[in-house]
């Protein structure tokens, strides 16, 4: 089986409606590829959101999520500004693509995963694939089986 180049999944989430599709897709992009994913929320400053508590608890739902589907899954939680902390989780190098979901409605409406996930895709220097509220990935994720994409060569 060949071996894909994405080995580390980042996913971060606002646990809004469009974070909580990327992290459905990121999952099954993990059992499809063989992946690990790492699940991230930033606590931001001056904006009504979820506690660290309350942060905790709902990642480690995600990771648990994962782990039902067989991959291995980890959470962090970040503090600060969500736009420089998730490109410093991505430049530490240990991520190989970011899925995140796009338009988010959170607290500080488009301030975290609509604004953040376009800058983060701007300014990325890995893949970076982004999830719509809009896409119904509901009958593909019930699949019993997921198929192994096609491998694509790598340009060394």
């Amino acid at each position: 089986m060949p071996v894909s180049r994405f080995q580390n999944i980042l996913v971060p989430t606002d646990f809004e409606a469009s974070a909580d599709r990327a992290v459905q897709v990121a999952i099954a992009l993990a059992v499809s590829v063989g992946a690990r994913l790492t699940f991230v929320h930033v606590v931001a400053r001056d904006v009504l959101g979820c506690s660290p508590a309350e942060a905790e608890a709902l990642l480690r739902d995600d990771v648990s999520e994962a782990e039902e589907h067989g991959v291995e899954a980890r959470s962090l939680i970040l503090f600060g500004d969500p736009i420089p902390s998730i490109l410093a989780t991505l430049a530490a190098g240990e991520t190989d693509l970011v899925v995140m979901g796009t338009h988010g409605r959170g607290a500080g409406s488009r301030e975290l995963l609509g604004c953040v996930a376009q800058e983060v895709v701007r300014r990325s220097k890995i893949p970076a694939l982004t999830v719509s509220n809009q896409v119904r990935w509901d009958d593909w994720l019930d699949e019993p089986e997921v198929k192994h994409p096609t491998p694509i060569p790598a340009n060394d």
